[in-house]
Protein backbone atom coordinates (compact mmCIF):
# COMPACT_ATOMS: atom_id res chain seq x y z
CA UNK A 1 0.00 0.00 0.00
CA UNK A 2 1.16 3.44 -0.77
CA UNK A 3 1.57 6.08 1.84
CA UNK A 4 0.68 9.17 -0.39
CA UNK A 5 -2.52 10.99 -0.40
CA UNK A 6 -4.16 11.80 -3.13
CA UNK A 7 -4.90 15.75 -4.26
CA UNK A 8 -7.42 17.57 -6.41
CA UNK A 9 -6.46 20.86 -6.02
CA UNK A 10 -6.77 22.24 -9.85
CA UNK A 11 -10.25 22.35 -9.54
CA UNK A 12 -9.60 24.99 -6.33
CA UNK A 13 -7.18 26.67 -8.73
CA UNK A 14 -9.31 27.02 -11.72
CA UNK A 15 -12.43 28.02 -9.27
CA UNK A 16 -9.92 30.90 -8.02
CA UNK A 17 -9.45 32.49 -11.68
CA UNK A 18 -13.03 33.22 -12.09
CA UNK A 19 -13.19 36.83 -11.52
CA UNK A 20 -16.14 39.40 -12.69
CA UNK A 21 -16.30 39.95 -16.11
CA UNK A 22 -15.75 43.94 -15.56
CA UNK A 23 -11.91 43.38 -13.95
CA UNK A 24 -11.17 41.05 -16.85
CA UNK A 25 -12.46 43.50 -19.52
CA UNK A 26 -8.80 44.63 -20.68
CA UNK A 27 -6.52 42.70 -22.48
CA UNK A 28 -4.13 40.91 -20.60
CA UNK A 29 -0.43 41.65 -20.44
CA UNK A 30 1.78 38.74 -20.73
CA UNK A 31 5.39 37.56 -20.37
CA UNK A 32 6.68 34.48 -21.12
CA UNK A 33 10.36 34.17 -19.19
CA UNK A 34 13.65 31.47 -18.83
CA UNK A 35 16.22 31.46 -16.41
CA UNK A 36 19.36 29.58 -15.45
CA UNK A 37 21.08 29.40 -12.53
CA UNK A 38 22.87 27.66 -9.21
CA UNK A 39 21.65 26.15 -6.52
CA UNK A 40 22.52 24.24 -2.84
CA UNK A 41 20.15 21.38 -1.63
CA UNK A 42 20.30 19.48 1.95
CA UNK A 43 17.75 17.25 3.26
CA UNK A 44 17.25 14.33 6.79
CA UNK A 45 15.49 12.22 7.78
CA UNK A 46 15.07 10.31 10.62
CA UNK A 47 13.10 7.05 11.58
CA UNK A 48 12.63 5.10 14.66
CA UNK A 49 10.76 2.11 16.77
CA UNK A 50 11.02 0.03 20.31
CA UNK A 51 14.40 -1.53 18.39
CA UNK A 52 15.66 0.62 15.64
CA UNK A 53 17.12 3.72 15.07
CA UNK A 54 17.65 5.04 11.28
CA UNK A 55 19.00 7.96 10.21
CA UNK A 56 19.83 9.20 6.57
CA UNK A 57 21.16 12.76 4.90
CA UNK A 58 22.02 14.50 1.95
CA UNK A 59 24.36 17.42 2.02
CA UNK A 60 26.11 19.68 -0.38
CA UNK A 61 24.04 18.76 -2.83
CA UNK A 62 25.46 21.30 -6.41
CA UNK A 63 22.58 21.76 -8.36
CA UNK A 64 22.50 23.86 -11.93
CA UNK A 65 19.15 24.16 -13.13
CA UNK A 66 16.79 26.10 -15.17
CA UNK A 67 13.11 27.20 -15.19
CA UNK A 68 10.72 28.62 -17.42
CA UNK A 69 7.88 31.25 -16.62
CA UNK A 70 4.35 32.73 -18.21
CA UNK A 71 3.44 35.75 -16.13
CA UNK A 72 -0.49 36.99 -16.87
CA UNK A 73 -1.85 39.89 -15.80
CA UNK A 74 -5.63 41.53 -15.84
CA UNK A 75 -5.63 44.70 -14.67
CA UNK A 76 -5.30 43.69 -10.48
CA UNK A 77 -5.32 39.80 -11.12
CA UNK A 78 -2.00 38.15 -11.56
CA UNK A 79 -1.85 34.81 -12.61
CA UNK A 80 1.43 32.64 -13.02
CA UNK A 81 3.03 29.56 -13.59
CA UNK A 82 6.94 28.06 -12.91
CA UNK A 83 8.47 24.94 -14.33
CA UNK A 84 12.17 24.30 -13.12
CA UNK A 85 14.18 21.57 -13.34
CA UNK A 86 17.81 20.91 -12.22
CA UNK A 87 20.74 18.30 -12.37
CA UNK A 88 22.49 17.48 -8.83
CA UNK A 89 26.24 17.11 -10.14
CA UNK A 90 27.40 15.80 -7.00
CA UNK A 91 26.75 15.93 -3.42
CA UNK A 92 27.41 13.46 -0.16
CA UNK A 93 25.33 10.65 1.44
CA UNK A 94 25.30 9.53 5.55
CA UNK A 95 23.27 6.52 6.09
CA UNK A 96 23.44 5.54 9.94
CA UNK A 97 21.38 2.50 11.20
CA UNK A 98 21.03 -0.29 13.12
CA UNK A 99 18.29 -2.06 11.08
CA UNK A 100 20.72 -5.08 10.68
CA UNK A 101 21.15 -5.63 14.50
CA UNK A 102 24.36 -3.66 14.36
CA UNK A 103 25.32 -0.43 13.99
CA UNK A 104 26.18 0.66 10.56
CA UNK A 105 27.31 3.89 9.12
CA UNK A 106 27.62 4.18 5.18
CA UNK A 107 28.65 7.30 3.15
CA UNK A 108 28.50 7.99 -0.17
CA UNK A 109 28.20 10.07 -3.84
CA UNK A 110 25.46 11.79 -4.59
CA UNK A 111 24.11 12.65 -8.08
CA UNK A 112 20.32 13.45 -9.53
CA UNK A 113 17.74 15.54 -10.17
CA UNK A 114 15.44 17.44 -9.05
CA UNK A 115 11.83 19.42 -10.44
CA UNK A 116 9.94 22.29 -9.29
CA UNK A 117 6.19 23.32 -10.52
CA UNK A 118 4.27 26.07 -9.29
CA UNK A 119 0.95 27.90 -10.00
CA UNK A 120 -0.45 30.80 -8.19
CA UNK A 121 -2.91 33.67 -8.48
CA UNK A 122 -2.66 37.16 -6.75
CA UNK A 123 -4.40 40.19 -6.41
CA UNK A 124 -2.66 43.59 -6.20
CA UNK A 125 -3.17 46.28 -4.15
CA UNK A 126 -1.90 50.15 -5.01
CA UNK A 127 0.44 50.97 -1.81
CA UNK A 128 1.43 54.58 -2.50
CA UNK A 129 3.26 56.56 -5.28
CA UNK A 130 6.28 58.87 -5.44
CA UNK A 131 7.23 60.64 -8.68
CA UNK A 132 8.20 58.12 -10.77
CA UNK A 133 8.23 55.75 -7.59
CA UNK A 134 5.03 53.20 -7.67
CA UNK A 135 4.79 50.82 -4.52
CA UNK A 136 2.64 47.40 -4.82
CA UNK A 137 1.38 44.98 -2.53
CA UNK A 138 -0.05 41.59 -3.46
CA UNK A 139 -1.56 38.24 -1.38
CA UNK A 140 -1.06 35.32 -3.34
CA UNK A 141 -2.22 32.17 -3.30
CA UNK A 142 -1.16 28.70 -4.70
CA UNK A 143 0.32 25.10 -5.00
CA UNK A 144 3.30 23.78 -6.01
CA UNK A 145 5.17 20.37 -6.39
CA UNK A 146 8.71 19.72 -5.40
CA UNK A 147 10.23 16.39 -6.18
CA UNK A 148 13.98 15.26 -5.35
CA UNK A 149 15.42 12.44 -7.03
CA UNK A 150 18.73 11.39 -5.45
CA UNK A 151 21.81 8.11 -6.72
CA UNK A 152 24.12 7.09 -4.29
CA UNK A 153 27.26 5.37 -5.47
CA UNK A 154 30.90 5.06 -4.27
CA UNK A 155 30.31 3.51 -0.75
CA UNK A 156 32.50 3.84 2.05
CA UNK A 157 31.66 1.64 5.46
CA UNK A 158 33.19 4.66 8.26
CA UNK A 159 32.98 1.59 10.65
CA UNK A 160 34.73 -1.45 9.47
CA UNK A 161 36.43 1.20 7.33
CA UNK A 162 36.34 -0.91 3.93
CA UNK A 163 34.91 0.20 0.71
CA UNK A 164 31.09 -1.12 -0.77
CA UNK A 165 31.53 -1.97 -3.89
CA UNK A 166 28.24 -1.81 -6.37
CA UNK A 167 26.31 0.49 -4.21
CA UNK A 168 23.39 2.13 -6.08
CA UNK A 169 21.35 2.89 -3.55
CA UNK A 170 18.38 5.86 -4.76
CA UNK A 171 15.73 7.51 -2.56
CA UNK A 172 13.12 10.37 -3.95
CA UNK A 173 11.09 12.48 -2.17
CA UNK A 174 7.91 14.85 -3.17
CA UNK A 175 6.03 17.45 -1.17
CA UNK A 176 3.32 19.15 -2.71
CA UNK A 177 0.31 21.44 -1.81
CA UNK A 178 -1.36 25.01 -1.25
CA UNK A 179 1.02 27.84 -0.19
CA UNK A 180 -0.10 31.40 0.85
CA UNK A 181 2.24 34.13 0.30
CA UNK A 182 3.02 38.44 0.74
CA UNK A 183 4.61 39.50 -2.53
CA UNK A 184 5.75 43.64 -2.06
CA UNK A 185 7.36 45.31 -4.88
CA UNK A 186 8.43 48.81 -5.69
CA UNK A 187 8.92 49.70 -9.51
CA UNK A 188 10.86 52.91 -10.53
CA UNK A 189 9.78 54.16 -13.83
CA UNK A 190 12.29 56.56 -14.06
CA UNK A 191 15.09 54.09 -14.29
CA UNK A 192 13.37 51.13 -15.58
CA UNK A 193 13.68 48.93 -12.34
CA UNK A 194 11.57 46.82 -10.80
CA UNK A 195 12.78 45.09 -7.42
CA UNK A 196 10.49 42.72 -5.32
CA UNK A 197 10.03 40.64 -2.08
CA UNK A 198 7.79 37.43 -1.25
CA UNK A 199 7.37 35.29 2.10
CA UNK A 200 5.32 32.46 1.42
CA UNK A 201 4.19 30.14 3.55
CA UNK A 202 3.43 26.44 2.48
CA UNK A 203 0.83 23.66 4.12
CA UNK A 204 1.83 20.27 2.04
CA UNK A 205 1.54 16.52 1.60
CA UNK A 206 5.18 14.52 1.77
CA UNK A 207 5.70 11.12 0.00
CA UNK A 208 8.97 9.73 -0.86
CA UNK A 209 10.56 6.25 -1.66
CA UNK A 210 14.16 4.55 -1.58
CA UNK A 211 15.84 1.42 -2.94
CA UNK A 212 18.76 -0.13 -0.91
CA UNK A 213 20.63 -1.84 -3.69
CA UNK A 214 23.69 -2.14 -2.85
CA UNK A 215 23.63 -1.53 0.76
CA UNK A 216 25.75 -4.31 2.68
CA UNK A 217 22.46 -4.25 4.92
CA UNK A 218 20.14 -4.86 2.05
CA UNK A 219 19.06 -8.50 2.21
CA UNK A 220 15.64 -8.58 3.89
CA UNK A 221 14.42 -5.59 1.84
CA UNK A 222 12.70 -5.60 -1.75
CA UNK A 223 13.95 -4.10 -4.62
CA UNK A 224 12.98 -1.61 -6.29
CA UNK A 225 10.82 0.01 -3.45
CA UNK A 226 12.77 -0.86 -0.49
CA UNK A 227 11.15 1.33 1.96
CA UNK A 228 8.46 4.12 1.66
CA UNK A 229 7.42 7.40 3.76
CA UNK A 230 4.35 9.41 4.23
CA UNK A 231 3.61 12.57 6.12
CA UNK A 232 0.16 14.58 6.08
CA UNK A 233 0.94 17.78 7.91
CA UNK A 234 4.13 19.28 6.04
CA UNK A 235 4.84 22.88 6.34
CA UNK A 236 7.36 24.95 4.74
CA UNK A 237 8.58 28.58 4.53
CA UNK A 238 10.14 30.67 1.14
CA UNK A 239 11.72 33.87 1.28
CA UNK A 240 12.49 35.35 -2.37
CA UNK A 241 14.05 38.62 -3.51
CA UNK A 242 13.99 39.23 -6.96
CA UNK A 243 14.06 42.38 -9.97
CA UNK A 244 13.66 43.23 -13.42
CA UNK A 245 15.61 46.02 -15.39
CA UNK A 246 14.42 46.80 -18.90
CA UNK A 247 16.94 46.48 -21.98
CA UNK A 248 14.09 47.29 -24.32
CA UNK A 249 10.29 48.53 -24.64
CA UNK A 250 9.69 44.26 -24.61
CA UNK A 251 12.43 42.61 -23.10
CA UNK A 252 13.63 42.47 -19.28
CA UNK A 253 16.98 40.93 -17.25
CA UNK A 254 15.57 39.51 -14.54
CA UNK A 255 17.20 38.07 -11.81
CA UNK A 256 16.65 36.28 -8.23
CA UNK A 257 17.47 34.83 -5.21
CA UNK A 258 15.21 32.09 -3.17
CA UNK A 259 15.68 30.37 -0.09
CA UNK A 260 13.53 27.58 1.45
CA UNK A 261 13.13 25.56 4.61
CA UNK A 262 10.65 22.74 5.11
CA UNK A 263 10.14 20.46 7.75
CA UNK A 264 7.41 16.93 8.31
CA UNK A 265 6.83 15.33 11.00
CA UNK A 266 5.17 12.19 13.18
CA UNK A 267 4.71 10.10 9.89
CA UNK A 268 4.97 6.44 9.07
CA UNK A 269 8.36 4.95 7.42
CA UNK A 270 7.39 1.17 6.40
CA UNK A 271 9.71 -1.22 5.48
CA UNK A 272 9.11 -3.22 2.28
CA UNK A 273 10.57 -6.78 3.31
CA UNK A 274 12.02 -9.91 0.76
CA UNK A 275 9.44 -12.34 2.51
CA UNK A 276 6.89 -9.61 1.00
CA UNK A 277 5.72 -8.55 4.45
CA UNK A 278 6.30 -5.07 6.11
CA UNK A 279 7.34 -3.66 9.27
CA UNK A 280 6.39 -0.02 10.21
CA UNK A 281 8.65 2.42 12.19
CA UNK A 282 7.90 5.94 12.88
CA UNK A 283 9.24 8.50 10.53
CA UNK A 284 9.91 11.29 13.56
CA UNK A 285 11.27 14.02 10.81
CA UNK A 286 12.15 14.86 7.29
CA UNK A 287 13.98 18.35 6.78
CA UNK A 288 14.57 19.85 3.76
CA UNK A 289 16.78 23.28 2.94
CA UNK A 290 17.20 24.96 0.06
CA UNK A 291 18.95 28.33 -1.92
CA UNK A 292 19.19 29.07 -4.92
CA UNK A 293 20.44 32.38 -7.07
CA UNK A 294 19.17 32.70 -10.70
CA UNK A 295 19.43 35.32 -14.07
CA UNK A 296 17.48 35.17 -17.08
CA UNK A 297 14.98 37.04 -19.61
CA UNK A 298 11.42 37.77 -20.06
CA UNK A 299 9.76 39.02 -23.18
CA UNK A 300 6.53 40.82 -22.89
CA UNK A 301 3.46 40.67 -25.49
CA UNK A 302 1.28 43.81 -25.31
Amino acid sequence: MKLRKIHCLGGSLLALSFVSSSAVALAPEVSLSAQAGYRSDALDWQSSSASQLWNSSWGDLNIYHARLGVDIRFDRIHLRGMFGYGTITDGWSVDDSNRSGSNASIIGDTTGDVLDTDLAIGYRFHVRSVEHRHTYLMPTIGYSYHEQNLKDDNGYNRISGTGISGLDRSYSAEWDGLWFGLNLWETDQSQDFTIAAELAYYLSDFYAAGDLKGDPNEADYEHPVSFEQGIGDTTGIRFSLYGNYALSQSVDLVFGFDYQTWEARNGTHRNQLSDGTTADLTLDAVNWESASMNVGLAYFFY
